[in-house]
């Protein structure tokens, strides 16, 4: 059977420190079964790093047995007598191993009761994953972050017990917690990168990793400010694109209506001159009688399909208010910090459309008025029909 990190588990708690690398311990039924497991065969005791020349057999529970005690395989997991010791073993800086044990903190990777120094050790190893998510690359032989300023830029991620003690683990789980968010994800990266490197830039490269976990407040309330900065010119830009191009739709189709009601302020005078000028006075049903009743016939279809095309132009109004007012609350909600990008572009754009809808009244009024007239002067120069109606 070959062994596993959790057979000696149960031996390094129990375990006494006698000198350096020698141990002793005094047997349970737990250990017992750890130990025989153990000694049991060669390989196993190859793999657990434990040298002891007590015969698996000859165990009894309650003995003492003395051992020495050297690092487990690889693979196995990892023994460390102190904390400091656990920090200088390869790769832990950057990545928790799945198995290892501390003798001084006697605690296990699998441990629920985790105490402090694993704690900010876990925090410092978020740290290494936010800054992993921002480097240029991560060299994963010499365990250093690439960054690039002028040229390569090396943090070596290089800490010890006391580094993690002076660790602001708060200002770096706001700091994740910004960038965790998707909004500006790319930029929020840049400014962090370019924080960091400004900072560190007149630091030792082995000292840098330890100075930003020293600086780790300063280094959220720089990269805060950047930030700021950056989302609050980038939402102005933004509003004044954005209230920019609607201004210029909703102008350009009010000002194609205008233009048409303009075509038709010229229109309605000049058609109605030239039709009636062409009615002559006649007092009996002939030729003349039809000619004026045709005249008058054309300016009452043209004065119908007038009023169809205003009514179509007061529909279009009508549908430019409400996506003015609509577009409005919209900006309202959107950028509520800003609102001097958009009330002025929407006050000038409710002038126009009032504008636009006394036009379009007034060229309805105007051509009831061009209507009436045309009967009048039909009736009154058309004898015949006067004298029917009258």
């Amino acid at each position: 059977m070959r062994i596993e990190f959790s057979h000696l588990v149960p031996i390094y708690r129990a375990m006494q420190l006698l000198r350096a690398g020698r141990y002793s311990v005094v047997v349970t039924e737990e250990i017992k079964g750890c130990l025989v497991c153990i000694l049991s065969d060669d390989d196993n005791v190859g793999d657990s790093g434990l040298s002891c020349r007590v015969q698996p057999e000859s165990l009894e529970v309650g003995d003492t047995i003395e051992f020495d005690v050297a690092p487990p395989k690889i693979g196995l997991g990892v023994f460390a007598e102190t904390f400091d010791d656990f920090l200088s073993k390869p790769r832990v800086l950057v990545r928790e191993s799945k198995n290892y044990f501390i003798r001084d903190l006697h605690f296990n990777s699998r441990d629920e009761n985790v105490p402090g120094p694993i704690e900010a050790y876990r925090s410092v190893l978020d740290f290494v994953r936010i800054l992993k998510s921002v480097c240029y690359f991560f060299d994963a032989q010499a365990d250093s972050f690439v960054f690039h300023k002028e040229g390569r830029f090396d943090l070596p991620v290089k800490y010890s017990s006391a580094d993690l003690f002076a660790f602001d683990f708060a200002s770096i789980r706001l700091l994740d917690r910004t960038l965790s968010d998707d909004l500006h994800t790319t930029q929020k990266k840049k400014i962090l990168a370019e924080t960091i490197v400004e900072m560190c830039e007149a630091v030792e490269p082995e000292l840098r990793f330890a100075a930003l976990l020293k600086g780790a407040a300063e280094l959220a309330a720089k990269f805060q400010t950047g930030y700021d900065l950056f989302s609050t010119d980038f939402t102005f830009e933004k509003a004044k694109q954005e209230v920019h191009t609607f201004s210029i739709e909703s102008t350009a189709r009010l000002h194609k209506i205008i233009s048409e009601i303009q075509a038709q302020v010229l229109g309605i005078p000049v058609a109605s001159f030239l039709a009636l000028s062409q009615l002559k006075k006649t007092t009996v049903i002939g030729s003349q009688f039809a000619i004026n009743s045709i005249i008058m016939l054309g300016v009452l279809i043209f004065c119908i399909l007038l009023a169809g095309i205003l009514c179509n132009q007061h529909l279009t109004l009508n549908a430019i208010e409400l996506d003015v007012k609509r577009q409005r609350d919209v900006f309202a909600k959107k950028f509520s910090l800003l609102p001097s990008t958009y009330e002025g572009v929407f006050r000038n754009l409710c002038s126009r459309l009032v504008f636009q809808y006394f036009a379009v009244y007034f060229v309805v009024a105007l051509n009831i008025i061009v209507l009436l007239v045309s009967v009048v002067y039909f009736v009154v120069h058309t004898r015949p029909i006067y004298e029917w109606l009258f």
